[in-house]
């Protein structure tokens, strides 16, 4: 989750619980990701299922939600698994289509008026659609593993795929707290995040780009520097945006986290919002150099 500040303040004591969460969960991740494409699957989809019923629990404000969250919770999982097992290599065009469809609806609830909420109607609607997108989306971070690039991976290092990915989000992440909580002034958008600002948002592109180019270098992918930082441009704009995204839907239900698994970063849907937004474009950014 991308935590910046709209006001500069000194880093505080939550950063280093953030920071010390994420070194404990990244080795645990990467770890699964070296076992091998299966467990990485298996282990993505349980997290996604675990943000999806976290998204039910949000929307539900005592309303008995428990068995709807299941029911499509459910047809997620499955959605999911046909996503990484049953599309053939011809029909990725179709999963691209429905991902910018799902990209469309998602940012168009980032501009919506705040009286959508107010009907049990609409909340079911945005629960199902919130299920849609978490699924659909955790598929590519699946894909980050080289045992799912269609017609066999660029490189066989599934492993390595991975780290790049959780090493951009997490560069995103961490720059745009340190730029923001020093410098940040300008609000980015303060109706739906008010503590996020401009300033950390470049911070967070910056770090991104940067790391891009460093891991570009380490990893030996033998990229030039100007293609790597185009991917660490695309991952810092877009992993912000899934973070806004679930901000916009904590503060519609006033709500600050959507749980309290992971120290410092609250929910599974918390630590990873910006995760989902980002492997999409990651992995089909992968697939034009490919």
């Amino acid at each position: 989750m991308t935590g910046v500040s709209a006001e500069p303040t000194k880093p505080a004591n939550g950063f280093r619980t953030r920071a010390s969460s994420a070194a404990l969960l990244v080795p645990i991740l990467l770890g699964l990701a070296w076992a091998g494409p299966s467990p990485w699957a298996l282990t993505i989809g349980a997290l996604a299922l675990i943000g999806s019923l976290e998204l039910g629990h949000l929307l539900s404000s005592g309303r008995g939600w428990v068995g709807r969250s299941w029911g499509t919770s459910l047809v997620g999982v499955a959605v999911y698994g046909y996503a990484i097992w049953g599309l053939s290599e011809s029909s990725l065009p179709w999963l691209a289509a429905i991902t910018s469809l799902l990209s469309l609806a998602v940012l168009s609830f980032l501009i919506r008026p705040a009286d959508w909420i107010t009907a049990d109607g609409k909340r079911l609607l945005v629960h199902c659609l919130g299920v849609l997108y978490i699924f659909v989306f955790a598929s590519f971070v699946t894909r980050a593993h080289a045992g799912f690039w269609p017609g066999g991976a660029p490189i066989d290092a599934g492993p390595r795929w991975v780290f790049l990915l959780l090493f951009l989000v997490w560069a995103s992440d961490t720059g745009a707290y340190l730029i923001g909580v020093r410098w940040g002034r300008r609000r980015l958008w303060p109706s739906v995040s008010p503590k996020k600002s401009w300033e950390g948002l470049g911070g967070g592109i910056a770090f991104t780009v940067l790391g891009a180019i460093a891991l570009n270098r380490g990893f030996e992918l033998g990229w030039t520097d100007a293609v790597a930082a185009g991917l660490g441009g695309a991952v810092g704009i877009a992993a912000p945006l899934g973070d806004l995204i679930e901000s916009r839907l904590k503060r519609e239900v006033g709500q600050k986290d959507s749980g309290h698994w992971i120290p410092g970063h609250g929910g599974v849907l918390d630590r990873f919002d910006a995760l989902l937004f980002a492997a999409p474009f990651f992995y089909y950014y992968l697939q034009l150099l490919a």
